[in-house]
């Protein structure tokens, strides 16, 4: 970095004035006061109020108001499923009345967005992968800095008017069904008017998402949490077994997969039982857990069933069911 120096430059403070070493120098900031100039002149930082004394003269350190800035964080823990976009509501650390979010998140896609303080924000994470994304309690998803309102000044010149064009963007502006539920739709219309078809195509569009795409696209619930009351039993170890050759290439493929997918995840569990494959009828690998151990040693747990002939009754000469 280039500089120069001036051996003797005039420079005011307040209504202070100094004949003082200047370098000039292409950095950011308007001005940098070094170590020596601080101690030459007494001066007296606060740090806490953004201050400089030097003599009687006190001088903010900030030029204007402070700028305030929050952090952004998750209220609770939540999963944002693979090709979705969900609003999550969210909370500040600091108060602001009206601030701008700005997104600190690698792994989702978040707009800037301008938000009033007498509400907690809310903030819309796109999640464009093939894969659940996790977000922890209190995690910073991004910083809000405050502002405040600029009022137009009655004397300034108005200004010349734009027109923007406003697009209105479809998730399937096309109206078509995805694959994945074209099938549901061709057995579903059999017995529907043409009128009721488009109702319950338009459905499933608004809805394509709550349906499985393809086998490992599962969803998950997070609300509740379950256990499995095991009494005073002690963890069952399990020795590892040998992969069938039949299966050793689809063994290792399947479950890469369902990592990926976020089904599973790495565990050093004492619990921990071992896989077991199934070929099905169309030639895809099953993938089960051999839990019959873990079986015989939990505590069972009892609810009342309704009367099944009172369920078939209910059900009798209905053709649609939810």
């Amino acid at each position: 970095m280039k500089s120069f120096q001036l051996e003797s430059g005039s420079m005011k403070m307040g209504n202070l004035q100094f004949q003082e070493s200047i370098y000039v120098a292409p950095i950011e900031d308007n001005m940098l006061l070094g170590l020596d100039f601080l101690k030459k002149h007494k001066a007296k930082v606060d740090l806490s109020r953004d201050t400089i004394a030097i003599g009687n003269e006190t001088l903010s350190m900030n030029n204007g108001e402070q700028v305030k800035v929050a952090q952004v964080k998750v209220r609770r823990k939540i999963k944002i499923p693979a090709r979705s976009a969900p609003k999550v509501s969210c909370e500040l650390n600091m108060p602001l009345y009206e601030y701008v979010v700005e997104p600190e998140l690698d792994s989702l896609m978040v707009p800037r967005s301008v938000q009033r303080g007498d509400k907690p924000p809310i903030m819309t994470f796109f999640n464009c992968s093939d894969r659940t994304v996790k977000l922890s309690k209190g995690q910073v998803v991004g910083l809000a800095q405050g502002f405040e309102s600029v009022i137009s000044d009655e004397n300034e010149p108005e200004e010349e008017e734009l027109c923007v064009k406003q697009v209105r963007v479809e998730v399937n502006s096309t109206g078509q069904l995805p694959e994945h539920l074209q099938d549901l739709f061709e057995r579903s219309k059999q017995e529907l008017t043409t009128e009721e078809q488009n109702k319950l195509k338009e459905v499933l569009i608004d809805n394509a998402d709550a349906f499985s795409s393809h086998d490992l696209d599962l969803g998950s619930f997070d609300t509740i949490e379950h256990g499995i009351d095991t009494g005073e039993a002690t963890p069952i170890k399990h020795r590892l077994r040998r992969t069938p050759v039949c299966f050793a290439g689809e063994e290792e493929k399947h479950l890469e997969k369902m990592i990926e997918a976020g089904v599973i995840e790495p565990s050093l569990s004492e619990w921990a039982a071992p896989p077991v494959l199934i070929r099905k009828r169309d030639g895809s690998v099953r993938w089960c857990v051999d839990y019959r151990a873990l079986n015989k040693v939990t505590k069972k747990e009892v609810f009342p069933l309704p009367i099944v002939e009172e369920c078939l009754d209910a059900l009798s000469e209905n053709m649609w069911f939810s």
